[in-house]
């Protein structure tokens, strides 16, 4: 008998491996963030800030979370909150939205249970914007465009598809 006596193909390289690299990460993201930009239903979650910094920001988080760079979850997490920051804050400074202001969120637009739920300290900037499932929609149609635009191989893109999707109730808070 062999080493894989079911014969499962067991993906050894990480995705970031699979899908070409940085420099395809580069491409995706940054295919992605011009529609995210320019599509009115979502635009609105971004600041004005420095944009550049915004898809860098993306980038390491990315790339740091699918091919094993970040060697705790505490540097995960602060390239996830450089992102947060830089990307949803109105301000430079942290100051943090916090669970009362998303009760007195949820009463002005009739919401019984407001999202609460951080991936991380930055992540109530985005929060306070109160995004949905229609607007995560838009998040995977853009993604899935950009995936689409670039020819990146079928099972490539289920693969990013399925992890995009498989972070929906986080990103939403819920």
């Amino acid at each position: 008998m062999g080493a894989n006596m079911f014969d499962i193909d067991i993906q050894t390289d990480s995705l970031c491996d699979r899908i070409g690299g940085k420099a395809v990460i580069d491409k995706i993201v940054d295919s992605f963030y011009d529609k995210m930009l320019a599509d009115y239903y979502v635009n609105r979650f971004f600041n004005d800030f420095d944009e550049d910094k915004q898809r860098e920001a993306l980038k390491n988080y990315l790339i740091a979370a699918n091919s094993g760079a970040a060697n705790t979850s505490d540097e995960l997490n602060d390239f996830l909150n450089e992102y947060f920051l830089l990307a949803f804050a109105r301000k430079k400074e942290k100051s943090f939205v916090n669970e009362s202001d998303f009760g007195f969120f949820g009463m002005i637009i009739e919401q019984d249970h407001p999202s609460t739920k951080y991936l991380c300290d930055t992540h109530s900037f985005l929060l306070q914007f109160m995004p949905d499932d229609t607007h995560y929609d838009v998040v995977m149609k853009n993604l899935t465009s950009s995936l689409q635009e670039l020819k990146i191989d079928n099972e490539l893109v289920t693969d990013v598809l399925a992890l995009a999707e498989s972070a929906r109730d986080g990103v939403l808070g819920n």
